[in-house]
């Protein structure tokens, strides 16, 4: 769903929606799981995080004459499921290996996207050996990113974890400052604003409660 709504939504419309996945995972991990309580802290540094999200996009998105459709729907559909999923691997890690839960998700998830694009007609190309040396290396990244993030939801609460998905839009600006010289968008005051307010809400999430243990896992 995340793939087929970007290709049908703005890439500035795509980055917003996917920055209120931390919030939305918060929201299951509370009152959907009920693995943690909701605190004023949470609810800030979420909203501090997605602010940041607002604050580097919200420009482009409101002079868009792209009105939303399909597209940003699936994206937010998408969000919905990863946070649903995320709360499934806080659960199942407590008494399974993350490594081969990640590995089995990742196994029966590939082979029935596979079988399904088959059925509607799609095809493998012949690409070339560099070709696939980059499908194998994006395949690799994907699986150790997931597995680390099943590693870090079984020691940490969800709540935690998910604020850091605020960074990757942010992170992706920088990414293309140093990959493809995009250098002034990457500076700008708008982008280290945004920065600073998702720092902010993951520091504001993340930080110790103050009447409790700063050795204890909230």
């Amino acid at each position: 769903m995340y793939y087929l709504g970007v290709s049908k939504a703005s890439g500035v419309s795509s980055a917003v929606i996917t920055g209120t996945g931390a919030f939305i995972s918060l929201l299951m991990a509370v009152y959907v799981f009920r693995y943690e309580q909701m605190t004023s802290r949470k609810a800030a540094g979420c909203l501090a995080g997605f602010a940041g999200i607002l604050v580097m996009n919200g420009a482009a998105l409101f002079q868009s004459d792209v009105a939303c459709g399909g597209g940003e729907l699936l994206i937010l559909i998408s969000q919905v499921f990863s946070a649903v999923s995320a709360a499934f691997i806080k659960k199942f890690t407590q008494s399974q290996s993350a490594v081969m839960l990640s590995g089995w998700q990742f196994a029966a998830g590939g082979l029935a996207l596979a079988a399904s694009g088959l059925l509607a007609g799609g095809s493998i190309p012949a690409g070339s050996l560099s070709g696939w040396a980059v499908i194998l290396y994006l395949a690799f990244v994907s699986a150790a990113a997931y597995t680390l993030w099943g590693l870090l939801l079984r020691e940490y609460p969800l709540s935690r974890v998910g604020i850091y998905n605020c960074l990757i839009p942010v992170a992706g600006v920088f990414w293309s400052a140093a990959l493809l010289q995009e250098t002034a968008q990457a500076f700008s005051p708008r982008t280290l604003a945004a920065m600073g307010l998702v720092v902010f809400g993951v520091w504001l999430v993340n930080r110790p409660a103050p009447s409790g243990n700063p050795g204890q896992k909230e």
